[in-house]
């Protein structure tokens, strides 16, 4: 195993690391302009986008996608808008400045693991590849969140701190286990085949729809 180091560079930096050992790009105080990453393998990953003054964090770096890590994964930078996850179990964490920004998030065959951005205040999930399951959404400036896809996706718990809408639009089946959050949704909106399981009773008095009929808790499946 060896670990792999990315200084500087610019543009969309790609690395492979088979034979395990952790990515680390833009960890030390040099300057890049790194546009997207791409990063395959290892065991925890770093991103940083170092675009900013005096190698400060900036918003150059928009997409990142990860894919078999073995261990934890950071990214980190004001601009990120598009993360994909794939074929992992560990948590992923992004860091960003406060401020309006939505955060488009795809996972791929993912098994488990924490998925964290406490700044996105829009949060679109798309589950593609084969059924996904995340032990938690902790996105908690977010007052809007979306999930969507064409796989089964499971939210094992949540963390929604802000959220007052939830939109379930994918073809496949989407569960949510649990709201780990005092906030209240104030409506649940299912316009996707697939439908939505999740217990809703402990959510107030907030109203859903499915496909235009209004639903009013409490109540355990819709849409299917």
């Amino acid at each position: 195993a060896f670990d792999v180091t990315v200084v500087g560079s610019g543009g969309t930096v790609t690395v492979t690391n088979d034979v395990g050992g952790n990515i680390n790009i833009g960890q030390s105080a040099v300057a890049n302009a790194i546009t997207s990453a791409v990063v395959s393998g290892g065991l925890a990953v770093a991103v940083r986008d170092r675009s900013g003054t005096a190698a400060a964090t900036g918003s150059k770096l928009t997409s990142v996608s990860i894919d078999g890590n073995a261990g934890a994964a950071t990214l980190t930078g004001d601009g990120i808008t598009s993360v994909t996850i794939g074929d992992t179990n560990q948590n992923a964490t992004i860091t960003a400045a406060a401020g309006t920004r939505t955060l488009g998030l795809t996972v791929n065959t993912v098994t488990g693991g924490v998925i964290t951005d406490a700044t996105a205040t829009t949060v679109n999930v798309t589950s593609t590849g084969a059924a996904n399951t995340v032990a938690d959404l902790a996105v908690a400036a977010a007052t809007a969140v979306t999930l969507g896809g064409d796989k089964a996706l499971t939210l094992t718990t949540t963390h929604l701190g802000a959220a007052t809408g939830l939109t379930v639009a994918g073809s496949a089946l989407t569960t949510v286990s649990g709201y780990n959050t005092t906030n209240k949704l104030a409506t649940v909106t299912v316009t996707g085949a697939g439908g939505f399981t999740s217990d809703l009773s402990g959510q107030g008095t907030q109203v859903g729809t499915c496909h235009g009929r209004v639903l009013r808790p409490p109540w355990a499946e819709i849409g299917r």
